[in-house]
């Protein structure tokens, strides 16, 4: 599977980077354009975030953060050029690539890593195919599936069918972890909560501030008590300090992420 000439051929396709035509093109094609070109010529750095038991300081994986260059090298904003991606459709090419960087981090370092997943390749079945057969490489390659936790996204809604939700059960069946991310903000509901074959769920960051100051919505309490029941991990993002963090222990949060925390926060001698 080479997803980098998948992508050059569908921008040969609809002719987007045709020579002569950038005075033509509109801002978003332009941060399209921009977007593919990183991703075709390997303008991508890594870098991760910790996601850590403020109980023992023990990591539980890294997300892996991808982000995208222009051709002279600054930064792009990586999360709007990524949505913009999956709206034009690219999202199985685009996928393809960012996993396999981050797969290949994951497989370099031996650490547990957390993979993003746009439920566009839940809904298709060519797409769980071919995220399943990339995945199956880097784990014959020697990534261990136990160290690869898979964060679906909020881009968009998904329906859970019986093929969809088998698909999930088998990855986990292999020892991948599946989680809900930035769950309260957008599309997640408690249905998936209830339903989802899930080992995690990420409580948004908006939501995490509101329960700090007190205010979280009426909801939480349901979303926690199930994630109790089923034996779902609690997530909490973008918690300030280790002070917020462990306060959120006496909700049943022992796992917070945040670029602002390290495990050795939480390491007592």
């Amino acid at each position: 599977m080479d997803f980098v000439k998948d992508l050059q051929k569908r921008l040969a396709r609809i002719g987007l980077g045709r020579k002569g035509r950038g005075d033509l093109l509109t801002s978003e094609q332009h941060t399209v354009l921009d977007a593919v070109d990183a991703l075709i010529h390997g303008r991508i750095t890594v870098h991760t975030e910790e996601v850590i038991n403020t109980r023992t300081g023990a990591i539980y994986y890294h997300e892996v953060l991808c982000r995208l260059q222009d051709a002279e090298g600054n930064p792009l904003n990586t999360f709007q050029t990524l949505m913009r991606l999956q709206s034009w459709g690219f999202y199985r090419e685009v996928s393809g690539i960012l996993v396999g960087q981050a797969c290949a981090y994951g497989l370099k370092s031996q650490q547990p890593i957390g993979i993003n997943i746009g439920p566009q390749i839940i809904q298709s079945t060519n797409g769980r195919r071919v995220f399943a057969g990339l995945l199956d490489t880097w784990i014959e390659a020697g990534l261990k599936p136990k160290n690869i936790a898979l964060e679906i996204v909020e881009s968009a809604p998904f329906e859970l069918t019986p093929a969809r939700h088998a698909w999930l059960q088998e990855l986990r069946s292999k020892g991948i972890r599946i989680g809900l991310d930035d769950f309260g903000e957008g599309y997640h509901t408690m249905y998936h909560l209830r339903d989802l074959p899930l080992d995690f769920i990420k409580l948004d960051g908006h939501i995490v501030h509101n329960v700090l100051a007190g205010k979280g919505p009426a909801w939480v309490a349901e979303a926690l008590e199930i994630c109790k029941e089923r034996g779902i991990t609690v997530i909490a993002e973008h918690p300030h300090t280790p002070a917020e963090a462990v306060s959120l222990q006496g909700l049943g949060i022992d796992y917070v992420q945040s670029r602002n925390l390290k495990a050795a926060d939480f390491t007592h001698p």
